[in-house]
């Protein structure tokens, strides 16, 4: 089946041989193209929405794939049993709800062999949290599709990870703009730092005539992540 070029990207990152729980799996895209690509043995598909899970189970049974791919109705990982999934995906929603749901289930994401983020907003704010809970990244990437650019890490749980992939010692840049991708420099991640600066420009331009002491904070903001892009590039 024909899925687009970010949901191709995440479902590259998804270890060969693994069980995958898809959480938010909206019409079951990923667990579909695994399973008949031969990569994945089988798969959960999540949802808290009954129409998106509605949609993936016509989807999944239009493939003839019910009998490997298990859907349930549930409020991020509520519905997963510890070590049901070697793989946790976790896509298509902002950093602070992505952290809800690592934050609500700790057990279940350190019986997993990998987790699978892709967060759509508030990047910085997961790679703190992966920092704090002593979570190694062992890939990440960018892709841009359809004009929006898309970050996707693959997370291994503490004491699965090597000391080389921890965020122990991640610099607030990296936290911000991630340490891998820095380091890689791929066309893609330089394009979007061109994007970004263009965008930090036009605001420092507007706010430096502005007045008022929250003016000057957030000036101060734009100023330092115009510097980490300077840095990085």
């Amino acid at each position: 089946m024909q899925i687009s070029k970010r949901l191709k990207t995440v479902a590259d990152m998804i270890t060969r041989g693994n069980v995958l729980a898809d959480i938010g799996t909206d019409h079951g895209y990923v667990p579909i193209y695994l399973v008949k690509e031969g990569k994945v043995p089988g798969a959960l598909a999540m949802d808290i929405g009954k129409g998106p899970l509605e949609k993936a189970i016509a989807n999944i049974k239009k493939e003839g794939l019910s009998e490997y791919i298990e859907t349930r109705l549930s409020d991020g990982l509520d519905k997963l049993n510890v070590g049901e999934a070697d793989s946790i995906l976790i896509a298509g929603m902002g950093g602070e709800l992505m952290i809800k749901i690592l934050s609500a289930a700790p057990e279940k994401c350190l019986a997993a062999k990998e987790l699978i983020l892709s967060p759509h907003s508030q990047i910085n704010l997961v790679r703190k949290y992966l920092k704090k809970e002593q979570y190694g990244i062992e890939k990440e990437t960018m892709v841009k599709d359809e004009g929006k650019y898309y970050t996707i890490l693959k997370v291994l749980p503490k004491g699965k990870a090597a000391k080389q992939d921890s965020l122990d010692d991640y610099t607030e840049a990296e936290l911000r703009y991630g340490r891998r991708l820095i380091e890689e420099k791929s066309p893609v991640f330089l394009e979007y730092l061109e994007k970004e600066k263009a965008g930090y420009e036009r605001i420092k331009k507007m706010l430096e005539d502005a007045p008022g002491t929250q003016v000057k904070d957030r000036l101060s903001e734009v100023k330092k992540e115009l510097e980490w892009i300077e840095s990085i590039r």
